[in-house]
Parts: structure tokens; sequence; C-alpha cells
């Protein structure tokens, strides 16, 4: 995983990736002590490629909670930790969107649950989202969202429920990558068969009303596929 650790506290910070090594994973962890050079990094640098953060919800003058909030709004797959000093602050934590909470010098055994857990979370998501580079990002898009793909040139266009992404991938690469909920339709589009609305001789209408080409080709497969999940 990648992971990143941000706390005022030097010392603590150096610490604390230690002990995360010693969990045992295969790891990369990267301390920071201020959040503009947290953002700095997590938006310029890895452009949205990090799994965990760790963060101290009082960073000096910054709040660590909205921090990752703001973060999470740029990449929601974005795990958070919160930590503090004392046990006073469940309430301020739910600006964002944490996975858990900790104690600075908390239960030892707590600590290393936490990363655990978090882990089981990020191998997860592995399984429930597409990533993709879309304008030098690293985006995740969880495949309940998208609708259909269409190859445009040398670009795949991911068109989700409320947004499109583009990444620079062929047919051939995308369908290695992409669970059995989706079959290809036409030698450009791959549709995503839980959001098919209805099926005509030459076109898909899907649940937010687009249309999409249904080639002769790919018709009598789509045909049965939609029959054996009940969906004709």
């Amino acid at each position: 995983m990648k992971i990143l650790v941000c706390d005022s506290d030097r010392e603590f910070c150096e610490s604390f990736i230690n002990k995360i090594y010693s969990y045992g994973g295969e790891d990369i962890v990267k301390p920071f002590n201020n959040a503009f050079a947290l953002v700095t990094y997590i938006c310029d640098v890895a452009r949205g490629d990090v799994d965990v953060l760790y963060i101290n919800i009082r960073l000096g003058t910054d709040s660590g909670v909205e921090v990752a909030s703001d973060l999470q709004c740029l990449y929601p797959s974005l795990k958070v930790i919160f930590m503090s000093e004392q046990n006073d602050c469940a309430d301020l934590i739910f600006a964002a969107n944490p996975s858990f909470f900790i104690l600075k010098y908390g239960d030892e055994v707590w600590m290393e649950e936490a990363y655990r857990r978090v882990t089981l979370l990020v191998n997860e998501d592995l399984h429930r989202m597409l990533t993709v580079r879309y304008k030098g990002n690293v985006i995740k898009i969880p495949f309940n969202k998208i609708y259909y793909m269409e190859n445009s040139g040398h670009k795949i266009i991911f068109y989700t429920e409320d947004s499109s992404y583009e990444s620079i991938l062929n047919m051939n690469s995308l369908l290695k990558l992409l669970p059995a909920q989706f079959i290809q339709c036409h030698r450009s589009y791959v549709v995503n068969i839980d959001k098919i609305k209805m099926m005509n001789a030459d076109r898909l209408e899907l649940m937010n009303m687009a249309e999409i080409p249904l080639s002769k080709t790919y018709y009598r497969n789509v045909k049965a596929v939609l029959y054996s999940e009940g969906i004709l």
C-alpha cells in the first residue's frame, strides 16, 4: 500500500512509520509535518495515487479533518485514519469520511488492528474499482458506477452516473481489466449489463436514458447474456 503519515510532531512521525513497517506489509510510507506539504505531494506529485492517510486532527493552525475532507472530495477512494492525543473529538472527525480513529499513544493492539482492517479495505477496492490515469491523476472508478465505455481513437472514455473520464487504453487491454458484469456490444463499446434498460435490434437503452449501438456481431451474445441474467 501507499501510506502517508501527517503529524506536526516529526519524532512521532518517524516512530509511527517504523511501527507500520513492523506490521509486515509491503508498504511505501512517507511522513509529512504540515498540511501544505501533504496536499502538494498528493495533488502534484502522487496525482492521487495514495491508498491510506494517517493524519492528526490538529496540524498546528490547520484542521486535519478539513484537509482530509478536501482530499477525499478529489480522491474519494482515499482511506483516512485520524489520530489525536486525546479522545475528545469523535464529533469532529465525521466532517470527513474516516475509516478509523486511533489515539497516538493508545493501545498497540488496536493500532495494528486498524492497520489490518484498512489493508482489507484497500484490497477490496482493487476488486471493486477500475484504476485509470485521467489528466495526469490516478482515478479509481467503482465498477457499479460505470454505465458504458467507448473506444475513441487511442483512448477509452468511461461514462459514469455523473461524469466521464478518459484514459489511454486499447479495447483488448480494457476487457482484461473488467469483471463479468461488462460485455462488449460493439467494436467500440462495452456496457455494464446492470445498467441496461432495454434491448433493440441495433441499440441498447440504458437506465440513464443514454443509447449506445449494438452491432450484429455481438447481438446474439448480448441477448443470451441478458436472458441468463434475467434482464430480458
